[in-house]
């Protein structure tokens, strides 16, 4: 039986959560606060605002961006400070993401998927000598960079051939691996996992995670994704909270599929404050069985058999 992780941005909080000193990529509060610290020209102005928002990173992005909208610079350097912050968070011996892959729970036919914009998870597969390139990215990250990217669908879109690390591959495109380094040449996309790339492929960090640029690539990794939930019947969303607005671009497709499916939801916080009565209420059928599972990651790695 197949399994898919999912990872949020609690998973690598929880990742480091037990370190001193902490060095867990940030989110909410801290999150800005850490963005003021590394540009405080480009984030300081929007203090006020962040405030309204009540200390909630993806009201207030949203908030802005409606704002701005028109203003594609604007955000084409907000979004490459968020990219460049997390990116360059390091993987450090202490990391769980490397407790998760020694532990026997992850065959080679599970499916990995990050939702988080750092690149700690492909780093720890890197460094254990794991085919990082595997890893879907519903969302995009600060590794992957791209060429000629549109918001608006206007990029011309790569559907050939041979698919790496979520990465379409037209004919006479070639992708040349170097050192833990993939790249693809003559247009399309690339992940480097050691050089922050120009042009970073993330989603907005807002409500909508709509696209301002790599639009074809994050296309791309949602069908993956949804391609992968049909053959999985196990899936195990880690350090994610669970929101309505994202049950169209990432949960709809677990909780409808006809087979049957065991959902487990592995989250510290309560079932209200996760989202897992999202879950419950969202359950398409008898067939399928969700489970709040009230802990952390690293609790989760080392009493897997007992909670699930």
């Amino acid at each position: 039986m197949n399994k898919m992780f999912i990872f949020g941005a609690g998973a690598s909080l929880g990742a480091y959560f037990n370190s001193k000193p902490h060095i867990y990529p940030p989110i909410g509060k801290d999150l800005f606060k850490e963005l003021k610290k590394k540009d405080p020209q480009l984030w300081n102005p929007l203090n006020e605002e962040f405030k309204k928002a009540k200390g909630d990173f993806e009201v207030f992005y949203h908030k802005i961006f409606e704002e701005n909208k028109r203003d594609f610079t604007f955000f084409e350097k907000h979004q490459k400070s968020i990219a460049k912050l997390l990116f360059d968070y390091q993987l450090t011996p202490c990391s769980i993401y490397n407790s998760f892959l020694t532990s026997g729970l992850l065959t080679d036919e599970d499916t990995l998927v990050s939702l988080n914009y750092d690149r700690l998870l492909a780093l720890a597969l890197r460094d254990l000598n794991r085919n990082y390139e595997k890893v879907i990215y519903p969302h995009g990250n600060s590794s992957i960079g791209g060429e000629g990217l549109s918001g608006n669908g206007n990029a011309p879109m790569i559907i050939r051939e041979n698919t790496v690390c979520g990465i379409s591959v037209s004919n006479g495109t070639s992708l040349v691996v170097d050192n833990g380094v993939a790249n693809v040449k003559h247009g399309g996309f690339s992940i480097n996992l050691e050089e922050f790339p120009e042009n970073p492929i993330i989603c907005r960090y807002e409500v909508d995670k709509k696209t301002s640029s790599g639009f074809n690539y994050i296309e791309r990794q949602r069908v993956l994704y949804n391609n992968a939930i049909e053959s999985a019947s196990d899936f195990f969303i880690i350090g994610a909270r669970i929101f309505e607005h994202d049950f169209e671009h990432l949960w709809r497709e677990i909780l409808t599929k006809k087979d049957e499916a065991n959902i487990f939801l592995v989250n510290p916080s309560t079932e209200q404050d996760s989202g897992f009565d999202i879950l419950q209420r969202k359950i398409a059928n008898e067939h399928k069985r969700v489970k709040h599972i009230p802990c952390g990651f690293e609790d989760f790695v080392k009493n897997f058999e007992c909670l699930v």
